[in-house]
């Protein structure tokens, strides 16, 4: 009851106060408080994917304005595959016609008070038609040989490349997610297929290297493709029982004949082989279709970058912010890209000592202990390298074109926060708590908005 009574007297001289006590009393001013008008970086924006690049100029004055009146703050812009039909809309990627249209968008853009970034490339990850098969991803193969004293090496040492093609145009995937999207049932299996009578899918066979030789990509719709061939010797090494190790890279011919007779003990040689990723950019758009680049050396980021170069020379930037990187998603393929030609130098100058003095260990075939030590320390080299060679490049580049960039790191082969903390504008995508997380975290450590 007490505390009804005060609630009671205070809320009787609350009225007091806030009561006119008279007709002759002065009224207060009602001062109007207006909400300050929201930067662009702090409204939402979103994604603005041109398929087939068939834009015109009216089209774009028509989107943009209507961006604008939906409150956005800007647009990220890119290009992707186009559609069935449309063909002769398509406009190639960097053109001079298709830069015409984005100085349109930027000026356009700069009218409405939006922001625009860009993808560097077509859909993802990077790459291109200009992305030549020495710039493109690679991966590691590797052999094992296993030879006693005063026995010789009777097999060349030779790898020769599987082929295969992976393409959005194989008949098993059309059909399968055809199913899935249609909520049909599936008679068969991604193993033992069912499929459309009369027809089939694209075979390896059916395509000519180099991949910028084959006609009408677009339609193609290319994911993977690894052609058969001898793979290049990187290095044989051997290692005896004893603990000797002896480099015979020297010692193979051109024929893959190896000059040597094993000497006391038991030896296990390895050669390492540099092989081709075959990873092509998902969802290209036209004039965009290509080798996705070698992410662990500069030289292919500067080769790659300078396309932008040229196609930018004379132009004005105007408002660009950002460029803009839809992640790694060279894993989204089979096999990883693990290789880089320069690994071996790169592993010695990074780490101290020589990976081909063990490779046994890096292929597991060691010590846990060491098999450990030198995965982590591979590992840790693939690291140092999409960050240096990679993430850096790109960012210095776009920082000299007035733009910074913005990355989504997850996937990437590499620490995360370390990534993440390198661009500007940390970017994420997806439910996953932790993954979002990641760009979270490295952006407070970083000082990023």
């Amino acid at each position: 009851m007490k505390r009804f009574n005060a609630f009671a007297s205070g809320l009787a001289l609350l009225i007091l106060f806030s009561t006119p006590l008279g007709t002759g009393c002065v009224q207060s001013t009602e001062v109007v408080l207006e909400w300050p008008e929201a930067a662009r970086e702090a409204k939402p924006w979103a994604r603005w994917w041109w398929q087939g690049s068939s834009v015109t100029r009216a089209g774009l004055t028509a989107e943009l304005e209507a961006y604008q009146k939906a409150g956005l703050g800007g647009m990220e812009l890119t290009p992707i595959y186009g559609v069935i039909g449309e063909e002769d809309q398509f406009v190639d990627y960097l053109s001079p016609e298709w830069m015409e249209l984005f100085g349109f968008t930027l000026k356009e853009a700069e009218r409405l008070g939006l922001g625009i970034d860009m993808a560097t490339g077509t859909g993802w990850p990077f790459g291109g038609p200009w992305v030549s098969a020495d710039d493109a991803c690679k991966y590691m193969a590797h052999k094992k040989y296993d030879l006693k004293e005063g026995e010789s090496l009777r097999e060349p040492v030779l790898f020769i490349q599987e082929p295969f093609v992976r393409s959005v145009t194989n008949q098993v995937y059309q059909l399968y997610n055809i199913y899935k999207e249609k909520g049909e049932a599936v008679t068969g299996s991604l193993s033992d297929p069912v499929l459309l009578a009369n027809r089939r899918g694209l075979e390896i066979g059916d395509l000519v290297e180099p991949i910028s030789a084959n006609e009408n990509l677009q339609a193609l719709a290319l994911d993977q493709v690894r052609f058969e061939k001898p793979l290049p010797l990187q290095t044989l090494m051997a290692y005896s029982d004893g603990g000797a190790v002896l480099d015979l890279t020297g010692k193979v011919d051109d024929a893959g004949r190896l000059d040597w007779t094993a000497p006391e003990g038991n030896w296990m040689l390895y050669a390492v082989f540099q092989g081709w990723h075959g990873k092509m950019v998902e969802r290209a758009a036209p004039g965009g279709e290509g080798n996705v680049i070698d992410h662990f050396s500069a030289a292919p980021i500067r080769k790659y970058l300078a396309k932008f170069d040229t196609a930018f020379a004379g132009r004005e930037t105007g408002i660009l912010r950002a460029f803009f990187n839809d992640s790694y998603e060279v894993d989204d393929a089979r096999g990883q890209a693990d290789w880089t030609p320069a690994l071996f130098q790169e592993f010695e100058k990074r780490r101290g000592y020589r990976l081909q003095e063990h490779l046994p260990a890096l292929f597991g075939n060691d010590t846990e202990e060491m098999n450990s030590r030198v995965l982590s320390d591979y590992r840790e080299t693939i690291s140092d390298l999409i960050l240096a060679t990679f993430t850096k490049e790109w960012g210095e580049w776009a920082r000299g074109k007035g733009a910074i960039i913005r990355n989504q790191a997850h996937g990437s082969p590499a620490s995360i926060l370390d990534l993440y903390a390198a661009s500007e504008i940390p970017e994420t995508e997806g439910t996953d708590i932790i993954r979002i997380k990641f760009a979270s975290s490295a952006a407070h450590v970083a000082g990023r908005k």
